[in-house]
């Protein structure tokens, strides 16, 4: 899902820093496009399309150095521990996760 996740923001030219709430529908609209056509490339062909951004260096689509990676989510130890105690007593999965994003500081 990160993957996924990553590219179609990079394809949708939507900076991953940026919350739900501040897209326009038209951002809204095609970020969905995007997620679907990178999802269904995977599906159909068991592998994930081409990575433009995700554990880049350089973008794939203006060619610069210009890939920004920055780790998201996480808390506290203390914080991810009540979670995960809070969570797993009622069935839930642990409600801090951390993910690792890419993206181009130009084109997005």
């Amino acid at each position: 899902g990160n993957i996924i996740k990553i590219e179609s923001l990079h394809r949708a030219k939507i900076d991953p820093r940026r919350s739900v709430s501040s897209l326009s529908e038209g951002e809204l609209r095609r970020v969905v496009k995007h997620t679907r056509q990178f999802s269904m490339v995977w599906l159909r062909t068991g592998r994930a399309g081409e990575k433009l951004v995700y554990n880049q260096t350089v973008c794939g689509t203006c060619k610069g150095m210009s890939v920004k990676m920055q780790k998201f989510g996480g808390g506290s130890d203390f914080s991810r521990v009540n979670a995960r105690s809070a969570n797993n007593a009622s069935g839930g999965g642990i409600a801090f996760m951390s993910r690792v994003t890419f993206w181009c500081g130009i084109c997005q």
